[in-house]
């Protein structure tokens, strides 16, 4: 009876949060196990004394189905992963236990303890596989977060950067400005690639650099002013794949806090070589400090968390700020 109500107990703490249907349907289902476990263990005490026989191998045998059921009932998603498994060592045990006491009649009391000490041998294996489930389920678990906080970053890169285009757009869509068609044609492929490319684990560079190519040709035509942008590139090791808008935020921040600060005489320069097994992306820019927001973006801060759940520590970001000149420099290894 004590068994039993540690069971409806832990049964009652499990269940009390779930709704009455649910409840009711589990509540069902654990009375029928509840009952045939309750009929299985008055049958042993009844069988054992019945029988009147020391170290009953029949008590025994019902003792072990009575240890398994309450096992599946504590752990049913375990139980029925690994159930062929346990079924079988404690079904080979068994057979090999009346076997054993069919052939070694005489037996004494520590003889028989010994015998049934054979039972909890499987015992430490399910705890190691115990272990390993969890440990599995929280690394998968840990996966999945780290895939829904590398999307979540994704989707925050330069959403500004859309509505300040949008808003030129429309300007020059009021002055039928020539320059309307290519500024939605370039928005377009940006916006593709955002979407499409951006879902992707990797990307080739030559993709990557075309979508820096249109973002700064955008730049230039909603800009009103003469900029010097000059993007250099030294590939030696084409189609190599990297993660998708990584360089954007670097390329981003020159504009937003660099060129968008002065009136005249803005430059940014860019500069991305592939090299051996490393890729350095560098982007230098001036800006007026006097303009420049107090406010801290987001834009550096995405960039630093995505790279740590891209690369761990395996990666080099390098900012500095002197005078009016801005400049970032990262460095990634690749295979």
């Amino acid at each position: 009876m004590t068994n039993i109500y540690i069971l409806w107990s832990w049964y009652i703490q499990k269940y009390r949060n779930l709704k009455a249907t649910s409840l009711l349907s589990q509540q069902k289902r654990f009375l029928i196990k509840l009952i045939i476990l309750s009929v299985l263990f008055t049958s042993l005490f009844t069988l054992d004394n019945y029988m009147g026989v020391p170290d009953n191998p029949y008590t025994f045998a019902l003792v072990t189905l009575f240890w398994l059921g309450i096992f599946y009932i504590i752990a049913p998603g375990f139980f029925n992963k690994y159930k062929f498994l346990i079924l079988g060592i404690y079904g080979v045990l068994l057979i090999l236990f009346f076997i054993f006491v069919f052939y070694y009649k005489e037996r004494t009391h520590s003889e028989n303890l010994d015998l049934f000490f054979v039972f909890l041998f499987p015992v430490p294996l399910f705890i190691v596989l115990w272990v390993y489930d969890q440990w599995k389920w929280f690394q998968n678990l840990k996966a999945d977060k780290t895939k829904a906080e590398l999307a979540l970053l994704k989707q925050q890169v330069n959403p500004h950067f859309f509505f300040n285009t949008l808003n030129n757009l429309y300007g020059l869509a009021k002055q039928k400005s020539d320059r309307t068609p290519d500024l939605i044609l370039k928005l377009s492929d940006i916006m593709r690639y955002v979407i499409y490319k951006g879902k992707e684990n990797l990307v080739k560079i030559e993709e990557e650099i075309e979508y820096l190519e249109n973002y700064i040709e955008i730049q230039e035509i909603r800009q009103h002013k003469k900029l010097d942008i000059q993007f250099k590139k030294v590939i030696d090791r084409p189609g190599v794949l990297i993660p998708p808008l990584l360089f954007i935020i670097l390329l981003e921040n020159a504009f937003k806090h660099g060129v968008d600060t002065l009136t005249d005489q803005a430059y940014v320069f860019i500069h991305l070589q592939v090299i051996k097994n490393k890729i350095i992306f560098r982007v230098t820019n001036n800006y007026d400090p006097s303009e420049s927001s107090k406010q801290k973006g987001i834009g550096l801060e995405n960039l630093k968390k995505r790279l740590e759940i891209l690369y761990g520590s395996d990666y080099l970001l390098e900012i500095n700020n002197e005078g009016n000149t801005f400049s970032g420099r990262l460095q990634l290894e690749i295979n």
